[in-house]
């Protein structure tokens, strides 16, 4: 289920306060999307926005490419794509990428056991009394045309490859294979460098790690087909969607002509402070950034998809009826490197207990590595599927630990616990992957106990501590600012932060527990909050992608950052209606990086803010 299947980016409300100007200056730009400009009307082809999912791809002869969606917040369900702009949204087109000539592919309707729902899988194709050996799992084809010509091409997601064959004969042949061999969670080395195309960047002969990102590896397969010119184009989508426009150079070697992509639903970014955001992180990927760019959305690189879905089958970020079944079960994550070892938390949009992942040795693939919460039911699934798998369901919460390394769910590997925040949403990791929470006026640190054989951090309740918190009835809402040493706090909770003030707990280190009001929340309906060098920075639902700034020295309002037209303005973007929607940090040359979840438009807002003058 997304999000409330309505259309967010929609509705304005009033911002309440003056719109004080920021001192410094500070500008637009996004980050996830091969575009940014939002439009109020999805069919307007002076918005360019890459849509949520591209669930099937139709090929014109003229390259022009037809999709179709599941969902997209902004209302391009059926984008057209040509030469790597978007060109419209063409509803009437009837798909034909499940034809080629006389062949099709049979599919046959299976229960899923995971979700107990019932899904169309392809089995065979089929065509003129012949059937193909060897095609996998077939989820579109196309007749091919150039090198290819009257070859059948297959987009096989069992092996994540474009298959060739020739069928002219009696008995079909399978005479070649496109892409690598177990998409983007394989290793792969590059014989030859891909020069720069349209909308990516060069990719150079060497290898490739898992989960690097590298054009001719894919993930979640939906479309293929050829234009005359005999340029080939595949489409992905749920891990990131994309079209993917390949030539033959002068040598005859497939090369990449363009690209589009959108990588953001319901997702918000975090940077990695241990290498001053050059690294981002979303829920399913990594960026590399570029800050000496200076034109909005040209800053990042797609590096790495971190998911495995072949490797890991249960890790919830490729299972979308989890992902966005249990309302958005997992949308804001946090990279933190703990004993030398990167790690993402990652909780979601109504407060849910984060899931921790794991990098695995040598790759860009982050594994399911452990989780906190109690087992719940998934929304809108019959019969009813519980998630975590094999979790008791006492009623107790537990601690999840992938003692055997595998990434998957096993009974003996789950700890009851007293670790939890009945308050619903004070969540902060530090550094050192300490975990804080609060009960009221408690503040509670869960510190790890080290790794474990498999490099999974151990949690239990033998390593906590609490501190009562003075002058605040209630913590919903903290932040430890370590380099500061303060702790910033807000006494409202989860994503309704009205009413909310804002409190701070200086030299924290030096055993003061005594909370100092700065005043209220500046916003007229905050939902999200973080707090970065002397700065606190608060966003809300209706109020979209508006950010609200307060000096966290004299709690004064100083302004507010707001998006302009690089990216639609205001109209074209969307609620910032879940939790932790807001992620920042202060680069050494004293920039303030501010991201902002903006799922309207399918992008991560980013702001880029000097306070001083430059």
């Amino acid at each position: 289920m997304k999000k409330s299947f309505l259309f967010i980016g929609l509705f304005l409300m009033p911002v309440f306060l003056g719109r004080a100007q920021l001192p410094g200056t500070y500008s637009v730009s996004w980050l996830g999307n091969t575009y940014g400009k939002g439009h109020s009307d999805p069919n307007s082809t002076q918005g360019e926005w890459i849509q949520n999912y591209i669930d099937s791809m139709y090929v014109d002869k003229d390259g022009t490419c037809y999709t179709a969606s599941i969902w997209d917040e902004g209302g391009r369900t059926h984008g057209v794509y040509k030469e790597g702009k978007c060109i419209g949204n063409d509803k009437s087109v009837h798909f034909r990428s499940s034809v080629a000539g006389d062949f099709r592919i049979e599919k046959q309707q299976v229960v899923n056991p995971k979700n107990g729902q019932k899904e169309w899988v392809g089995i065979r194709v089929t065509g003129n009394g012949k059937t193909l050996p060897d095609c996998g799992s077939p989820v579109a084809i196309a007749m091919g045309t150039g090198i290819y010509q009257g070859k059948l091409l297959v987009a096989d997601n069992d092996s994540k490859q474009i298959l060739i064959y020739d069928v002219a004969g009696t008995t079909p042949r399978l005479i070649d294979r496109f892409g690598v061999k177990g998409g983007v969670g394989s290793r792969y080395k590059a014989p030859y460098r891909i020069p720069e195309s349209t909308n990516a960047p060069a990719y150079p002969a060497r290898t490739y790690l898992p989960g690097e990102y590298h054009p001719f590896k894919f993930w979640t397969l939906t479309g293929v087909g050829m234009d005359e010119q005999g340029r080939l184009f595949v489409s992905t989508s749920e891990l990131g969607s994309s079209i993917r426009c390949f030539k033959l150079d002068r040598k005859k070697r497939w090369v990449l002509d363009w690209t589009v992509q959108n990588f953001i639903f319901v997702d918000n970014a975090s940077p990695d402070y241990t290498t001053d955001a050059e690294d981002v992180y979303t829920v399913q990927e990594r960026y590399a950034m570029n800050y000496k760019n200076r034109t909005p959305g040209t800053e990042w690189s797609i590096q790495s998809i971190t998911v495995d879905e072949k490797k890991y089958p249960n890790d919830p970020r490729a299972l979308l009826w989890v992902k966005a079944g249990h309302e958005h079960g997992l949308t804001s994550v946090a990279v933190r490197r703990v004993y030398g070892k990167r790690f993402l938390f990652i909780n979601g949009m109504t407060c849910q207990w984060p899931f921790i992942f794991r990098f695995d040795e040598n790759s860009d693939v982050a594994a399911p590595s452990g989780c906190i919460m109690k087992p719940h039911r998934i929304y809108n699934l019959t019969p009813d599927i519980f998630w975590l798998p094999e979790c008791p369901r006492d009623g107790r919460q537990y601690i999840w630990r992938d003692l055997n390394g595998d990434g998957d769910f096993q009974q003996n590997e789950y700890t009851p616990t007293e670790f939890g925040y009945p308050d619903g949403s004070a969540y902060w990791v530090d550094s050192q992957g300490g975990i804080w929470v609060s009960r009221q006026n408690i503040v509670q640190r869960y510190a790890p106990a080290g790794l474990d054989e498999h490099g999974n951090l151990i949690y239990d309740d033998n390593h906590t501590s609490k501190y009562e918190i003075a002058n605040i009835d209630r913590v919903g809402r903290l932040m430890w600012q370590e380099k500061e040493d303060r702790l910033v706090l807000v006494n409202t909770c989860c994503r309704d932060l009205k009413g909310g003030k804002i409190y701070v707990v200086d030299n924290w280190q030096s055993g003061n527990r005594q909370a100092r009001e700065l005043g209220g929340l500046k916003g007229p309906d905050p939902s999200s909050v973080t707090a970065v060098g002397d700065y606190f920075f608060e966003v809300g639902s209706e109020s979209r992608g508006e950010v609200f700034v307060t000096d966290l020295r004299t709690g004064e309002y100083i302004g507010s950052l707001l998006p302009d037209e690089t990216v639609g303005g205001l109209d074209c973007t969307g609620w910032v209606d879940i939790a932790y929607g807001i992620d920042a940090i202060r680069r050494p040359d004293g920039e303030y990086i501010i991201f902002v979840e903006e799922d309207y438009m399918g992008k991560v807002l980013m702001y880029r803010w000097y306070p001083e003058k430059r």
